[in-house]
């Protein structure tokens, strides 16, 4: 069971495949989900929608993945949480992270939020991915 947030707006919508939708309507289920994606099959809707190209790093976090979405075929970054959420408190934290990210102003110093989401209770955040390193 998978869970989709856009934290600009605070309702909560039921998708007719069983997947919990932040939205600004019912469009935004459509959006939310890739054409790539089938809620039968047992297969993450991370593995269904992005090909894994390579591991960028590792953290007390989780990993960070260089993929490619089987959709647009374009390049993106997405962190996966090494660990399930520990309870109501610890996912409220996460999620509030997510938040702060969405609602961040672009700005060529900070990678460009696409959208998160929680399988089997671990977080994923995708983001634009860095040509470059800083350091």
């Amino acid at each position: 069971m998978g869970k989709f947030w856009w934290w600009n707006v605070a309702r909560s919508l039921e998708a007719p495949f069983g997947r919990n939708v932040v939205g600004l309507n019912v469009a935004v289920l459509t959006v939310a989900l890739s054409s790539k994606y089938d809620s039968t099959s047992d297969k993450l809707y991370f593995h269904q929608c992005f090909q894994i190209l390579d591991k960028l790093g590792s953290g007390s976090f989780g990993d960070v993945f260089k993929v490619k979405c089987k959709e647009d075929g374009k390049l993106y970054a997405v962190k996966r949480a090494k660990e399930k959420f520990a309870g109501i408190a610890d996912r409220q934290r996460k999620l509030q992270e997510v938040q702060k990210h969405e609602q961040l102003p672009s700005h060529p110093n900070c990678v460009k939020f696409y959208k998160a989401w929680e399988e089997r209770q671990h977080l994923y955040i995708q983001t634009e991915l860095c040509s470059k390193s800083c350091c």
